[in-house]
């Protein structure tokens, strides 16, 4: 696979071979409530931010400039949401010098969405159980400051100029405040590593089994010669589903997978 996000995939179905299963995730009565959180499926689409890392735990997450809704959720201006190992999160690290670790970016990615109440327990469980977003980063555009934001003048007043015929009739703090504040680095993006790029599983079968970094598929190929050959199970409602259905069995399960690898 890959030199740094090596054997992950990210489910998008994931059926029991032995029982079939529906669940609805959010209860009837909190159907009209605002989440803190979007719906699985929706795509973030050409949203700006910045990509940082945290230096403890070495996980990538993207902190949108502006709100993000789905129309009944959303994630805040400034709220940072974890992004998912691909193909494109290889390229967007392989973008960033700065010793801050940090990279404003227009970022398009497809939102996932995770609890981890199937797999808590014990007398903390209530205290450690968590429900929120994950980013599938699809493509970016890396991004700079505008020369304006990156040197601003000083602090002090300017005479005003006389106003021309053509001037626009916006006022100058309210057009101020329409500028973009980032402009694409298509120089930047031109040294974009080459990757593999993501592929699709589809129709495979095998066990999932609790590894050192969570979940893990082991792929059972029913004769073919697939020995070894696992993923690391990403974050998202397929995997909830197939947790809880997990917590209900007592005995050892087969599913048949199809996901994003």
């Amino acid at each position: 696979m890959r030199k740094i996000f090596r054997n992950v995939i990210i489910p998008v179905f994931c059926l029991v071979l032995s029982t079939t299963y529906a669940e609805q995730v959010c209860p009837p009565e909190q159907a009209e409530e605002v989440f803190s959180f979007l719906r699985e499926g929706f795509i973030f689409g050409g949203i700006e931010g910045v990509v940082t890392k945290d230096p403890e735990a070495g996980n990538w997450f993207f902190t949108p400039d502006a709100d993000v809704t789905d129309g009944k959720g959303v994630i805040k201006a400034g709220e940072s949401v974890e992004l998912l190992p691909s193909s494109t999160l290889e390229k967007i690290t392989a973008n960033i010098t700065d010793e801050n670790l940090t990279l404003p970016i227009r970022l398009w990615a497809r939102v996932t969405r995770y609890s981890n109440k199937n797999i808590v327990k014990g007398e903390d469980a209530e205290c450690l159980i968590y429900d929120r977003n994950f980013l599938f980063p699809v493509f970016f555009i890396p991004m700079t400051l505008t020369p304006e934001e990156a040197h601003p003048p000083a602090d002090q007043a300017q005479p005003e100029t006389p106003k021309k015929d053509e001037d626009s009739i916006i006022p100058a703090d309210i057009m101020k405040k329409l500028q973009p504040k980032r402009l694409p680095n298509l120089s930047r993006l031109k040294k974009t590593i080459e990757t593999e790029g993501d592929i699709t599983l589809v129709d495979r079968t095998g066990f999932i089994i609790h590894g050192e970094r969570g979940k893990v598929l082991e792929m059972d190929g029913l004769g073919r010669n697939v020995a070894g050959i696992s993923f690391d199970l990403l974050p998202c409602e397929t995997l909830q589903r197939t947790e809880k259905t997990q917590a209900a069995s007592a005995g050892r399960k087969r599913f048949r997978v199809a996901g994003i690898v």
